[in-house]
């Protein structure tokens, strides 16, 4: 409890061998955990560089870890690595607000994205998340993914074919 109200200050060396004493326990995880979330609240991004990897501590740590890439210039890292964490089926933690904020102002979400994680969100069963999805849908296909949205909600409504001839292959995910 100590060291939680103080983390920022604590030395790396002094949170490793709180962590590593009490690895059997979750509190070392946790430690670490806490750790890295006080740097990030520093602003310390070579700490996090320095004392995490990807894919160590789970994706909440993931997005602190390439946004400490792009805070300390390895932009290309950065943004590579924040398609592939946005586009899951399912909402990422707030930690990676910032890493996708900076990765949409530059390369800004396309129809093409935006579907294929509206598949895995539906495939996920998140359909709160496809339905925030269908902001960077056009105009032009909003019908089908409305409908979509329709069909998850009441998969009888898959029964009347027909309704979906005109739409083509657009209609092939819902179906």
């Amino acid at each position: 409890q100590e060291y939680a109200l103080h983390l920022g200050p604590v030395p790396f060396e002094e949170v490793k061998r709180f962590a590593t004493k009490y690895q059997d326990s979750p509190v070392g995880l946790r430690m670490s955990h806490a750790w890295l979330r006080a740097q990030a609240a520093e602003g310390d991004w070579k700490m996090i560089l320095k004392h995490s990897a990807p894919g160590q501590f789970g994706e909440e740590f993931d997005c602190l870890y390439y946004r400490a890439k792009y805070e300390t210039g390895d932009v290309a890292t950065a943004f590579r690595n924040a398609e592939k964490l946005w586009s899951v089926g399912y909402p990422q933690s707030s930690a990676c607000d910032e890493l996708f904020d900076a990765w949409k102002a530059k390369h800004p979400i396309t129809e093409h994205q935006a579907l294929a994680r509206m598949e895995k969100a539906y495939r996920n069963n998140k359909p709160q998340l496809a339905s925030y999805l269908e902001r960077y849908v056009s105009p032009a296909r909003l019908a089908v993914v409305k409908e979509w949205r329709e069909v998850y909600n009441d998969p009888a409504r898959v029964n009347k074919v027909d309704r979906y001839a005109g739409w083509g292959k657009a209609a092939a995910p819902l179906l």
